[in-house]
């Protein structure tokens, strides 16, 4: 008799499609892993590039109750909103996995450690493409340009870039002294807490 592996299943809500497909690519990649303890699955709603109050609206919607602890993907965008999202996820036990720069900046640290911060998106996106040998007039917000990024993307390089999120948060306390400025000038991953909680869980 083959016993199957327990499935954890988070739910939620996340920005766009990048993030919808990194964490399905995860999941492809945990529950193939022949050393995960258990198989994991993420049902996520697509916010199709909602503001942060908007994609934690949505995953307290996809919570299966009030004590479900539900999680909500998204970027830094609009200050006042941000800041808010954060304050209404805890509010109401959503966890607020974001990545403060955004989202292409998370991937470059998948295969880079950058440090650097910009608030140009032009700068990330540019990284990003040299980073993963993409086309300079590729659109990354395209199915098939995000499924190559991906398909780079591995269950060791996941596992590296906690140790290299943990380092970018590190040096971002270093350099800010309060947590609001912390959170929202300098780049800082709230999405590692989430991420930890999955290979804890799992493998």
């Amino acid at each position: 008799m083959i016993k199957t592996k327990n499935v954890i299943t988070y739910r939620g809500a996340v920005e766009g499609l990048q993030e919808k497909l990194y964490f399905e690519h995860l999941k492809d990649l945990i529950n193939n892993n022949d050393s995960s303890s258990k198989r994991v699955n993420f049902k996520f709603e697509n916010s199709q590039g909602g503001s942060p109050t908007v994609v934690v609206r949505k995953a307290l919607k996809n919570s299966l109750n009030k004590d479900n602890k539900s999680v909500a993907i998204y970027d830094r965008d609009f200050k006042n909103d941000f800041l808010e999202s954060i304050e209404l996820a805890q509010k109401n036990k959503i966890i607020p996995a974001y990545s403060n720069q955004n989202f292409n900046y998370f991937l470059i640290l998948h295969k880079k450690k950058v440090y650097r911060q910009t608030t140009k998106e032009d700068k990330y996106e540019k990284e990003l493409k040299k980073t993963y040998n993409l086309d300079k007039n590729c659109d990354l917000k395209n199915r098939e340009t995000i499924e190559k990024i991906l398909s780079q993307i591995t269950l060791d390089d996941i596992r590296r870039v906690i140790t290299t999120i943990k380092n970018v948060n590190e040096q971002t306390k270093q350099t800010q002294k309060q947590l609001a400025n912390n959170i929202y000038e300098q780049p800082f991953l709230n999405i590692l807490e989430f991420l930890e909680d999955i290979f804890e869980k799992v493998i």
